[in-house]
């Protein structure tokens, strides 16, 4: 009878169909692709900019699709509040001594450690507001070596290549390429279907990969109260997430994360009959300061090691973190 209970008990084990956020999931499975959004200035109350203006009634967004919420601090050891260039740079480097000065990039960054272990680095960046990747660069001529870079704006120089989503071509690694839809003033090509565009090229016929999207437009249009360009942004960057969330659906290797910093509050009507006039309005106004918790998404493989609250500079070792024998982990050497 002893043994009848263990083989019962055995079968019942097999049989059992995890889950994670009352969604279907594999607990402990490797990430071979990663996608990783970073986002500035967003806070999950944002979203009401889309449920109760731009989608359909009573649907969700992509973001509470997620497998998966975490809540990350945001300060490190010189700045309370930093800007999200240290903040994102924090998380792809696993460090929290960032001064905000070109020494900051003498860390690794992911796509370092990445690259010993056979993946292909793609980083698509929509720059308009800022660009923290030409600065790096300036800083560091080689930062890129190991990465393949899209920069939404204009050129730099006339000698800088161009890219184009309908164009097919071979792109080198630690070279800047501008698209080409921005070089006659605003860019006639959106940023969803930039990123889509590229990322289908880049990761074709490429088993291992990570493709990172930056967008610090939204941060920008906030900070000048432009509701609807923000609300605009943020429909662009759902529809991003929304194609990665259908890859995770059809693919169990594939982790997607979308990582917050310099997080702001909004000023939100407080009755339901007041959104009448909000939605009429051509401005929103945001917090003075940034907040000093970010948040991040996750779904598909190894999503379970983002629930909770952790340091931003975290988010790294948790992507490696994982059972020794299934790959893809290793200890980063950090004192901080």
């Amino acid at each position: 009878m002893k043994y009848l209970y263990c083989l019962v008990f055995l079968f019942i084990s097999c049989a059992q169909i995890t889950s994670l956020n009352l969604k279907k999931h594999q607990f402990g499975r490797v990430p071979l692709q990663i996608v990783w959004i970073q986002l500035a200035g967003f806070k999950p109350e944002h979203l009401a900019l889309l449920k109760f203006e731009k989608l359909e009634k009573n649907s969700q967004t992509a973001f509470e699709q997620a497998t998966c919420v975490g809540h990350t601090w945001e300060y490190n050891l010189f700045d309370i509040r930093p800007q999200a260039r240290e903040g994102f740079l924090s998380q792809l480097t696993g460090r929290s001594d960032l001064k905000g000065e070109c020494s900051d990039y003498e860390n690794q960054a992911i796509w370092k450690y990445l690259t010993k272990q056979n993946y292909k680095t793609g980083i698509f960046a929509n720059t308009q507001s800022g660009n923290d990747f030409e600065y790096a660069k300036q800083c560091k001529p080689e930062y890129f070596d190991e990465a393949t870079v899209w920069l939404m704006n204009r050129q730099k120089d006339e000698k800088s290549p161009l890219f184009h989503i309908d164009e097919e071509k071979r792109y080198k690694k630690n070279t800047f390429y501008y698209d080409k839809s921005c070089q006659q003033g605003s860019c006639y090509n959106s940023f969803a279907k930039n990123v889509i565009g590229e990322h289908e090229q880049f990761s074709r016929n490429t088993p291992n990969y990570l493709f990172i999207v930056r967008d610090q437009d939204y941060e920008m249009q906030i900070r000048k109260n432009n509701k609807k360009a923000a609300s605009e942004k943020l429909l662009e960057v759902n529809k991003v997430l929304d194609y990665f969330q259908k890859k995770v659906e059809a693919n169990s290797n594939l982790l997607v994360l979308v990582s917050t910093s310099n997080t702001m509050d909004l000023n939100f009507p407080k009755k339901g009959n007041e959104w009448r006039k909000f939605k009429n309005q051509n401005k929103i106004y945001s917090t003075k300061n940034t907040k000093l918790i970010s948040t991040l998404y996750a779904s598909g493989a190894r999503a379970e090691n983002f629930c909770g609250t952790y340091s931003q500079k975290e988010i790294l070792s948790r992507i490696f973190s994982g059972a020794k024998e299934q790959g893809l982990e290793f200890s980063i050497i950090n004192p901080f």
